[in-house]
């Protein structure tokens, strides 16, 4: 069998050994979960108060960075459990984020997922978030238009 050979002439090992990495910008791979579930007959979101820069004590959504040698949705169940310690959750892919300057520490690719969860699962936050809630989704009518609203406890999140 022959080997395949580049433009230049050289075999895949000589390509690999003269590739350099650096030569193209980092970015990192990052996995958020998007978890509903109905709590006093109303549809409830998942979120996380980050306890750690960048963002700290801002509401978010449940993730993280993606290991090396793991796959995004393995990520996204971990990432799931060691924010919030909620388990078992099927989460299937919705949607792919890649927003420059999202994070400050880094260009980022995050892979988002979607699930549906118990109400009665009880949140237990952990690892890099200092809270876990179920907030209601609602909305609010700003002229013509709709704002999405979440609510727990004292606390409103909207749009600004």
């Amino acid at each position: 069998m022959i080997e395949k050979l580049n433009k230049k002439g050289q075999t895949f090992s000589e390509f690999l050994a003269e590739y350099k990495k650096m030569d193209y910008p980092p970015n990192a791979v990052t996995v958020d979960d998007v978890v509903f579930a109905i709590r006093n007959e109303k549809p409830t979101v998942l979120l996380i108060k980050r306890g750690d820069f960048p963002y700290i004590d801002d509401w978010a959504l449940p993730g993280g960075f993606v290991d090396e040698m793991e796959s995004v949705k393995v990520a996204a169940v971990r990432e799931l459990q060691e924010e919030t310690g909620i388990k078992g959750v099927e989460l299937e892919p919705l949607c792919t984020v890649s927003t420059p300057n999202r994070d400050p520490r880094v260009e980022s690719i995050s892979k988002c997922f979607f699930g549906v969860c118990s109400a009665t699962s009880e949140l237990k936050a952990a690892d890099d978030a200092s809270d876990a809630k179920w907030f209601e989704v609602d909305y609010a009518a700003i002229g013509d238009t709709y704002e999405l609203v979440l609510k727990a406890d004292n606390i409103v999140l909207m749009p600004l």
